[in-house]
């Protein structure tokens, strides 16, 4: 409540329609290397069935079967259950319990493809692993977020997701680093976090650490 911070959700009188859509390639986005996405997601409490999510699929899936020719998706269900799909089942790979049953929790999700192992990390922590050989679609292909595919059937708009924060790149952070980011960002979801670089520059004039309170200050030349 209160924050700069802004998350996405589907529009709750256009289910089954809305999505946010993502053209890729392999020079874009190389399935066969390393690589990591990256996101905050909360279970909103809004009735739902089935599995909303994100995924990387064909942009025509009419010869599909159960996902058979989409390379990896991402589903959390309305019972907070979550995990990973793809690649005719071999990167198929369940959540450890329901890390997303309490409603209206922010929790960080870390997917990382590293040297032949896919790793699901939740808050930082490692959840579950799993050896996976990746192939980028044959057809034109894009990132779907608020989409999932089971057979030939698009689900898009199922609203009892919400997803914030979200990024990919071809690289593969270290635990480490993993940690990092989940430690630094998490502070950006408190109550009233003012976290918006305002004005028309982003470039930095002035930094200051308050050590009593806490927190960062940060000045461009719109201020601070």
């Amino acid at each position: 409540s209160g924050a700069d911070l802004v998350g996405y959700r589907p529009d709750s009188s256009s289910l089954g329609t809305n999505y946010l859509q993502l053209p890729l390639t392999s020079s874009i986005f190389d399935l066969t290397g390393d690589w990591s996405i990256t996101c905050w997601a909360k279970n909103n409490g809004n009735a739902a069935l089935n599995y909303a999510g994100f995924e990387i699929s064909p942009d025509d899936i009419s010869s599909n079967n159960a996902y058979s020719i989409i390379p990896f998706s991402f589903y959390i269900d309305n019972s907070g259950a979550a995990g990973l799909r793809g690649m005719n089942g071999s990167a198929n790979r369940d959540a450890t319990g329901t890390p997303f049953n309490a409603q209206d929790t922010w929790r960080c999700i870390h997917i990382v493809h590293r040297s032949g192992t896919t790793y699901l990390y939740i808050d930082g922590e490692l959840d579950v692993s799993k050896s996976v050989t990746y192939t980028n679609p044959a057809s034109a292909y894009s990132l779907y977020i608020f989409r999932w595919t089971y057979s030939t059937t698009r689900h898009d708009g199922r609203r009892h997701i919400d997803f914030s924060l979200f990024r990919m790149s071809e690289t593969a952070p270290t635990e480490e680093q993993i940690k990092k980011m989940y430690y630094d960002e998490r502070c950006l979801f408190h109550e009233n976090a003012k976290c918006t670089l305002h004005g028309t520059s982003d470039d930095v004039k002035a930094i200051a650490y308050d050590d009593t309170n806490d927190i960062l200050h940060v000045g461009t030349s719109a201020g601070r």
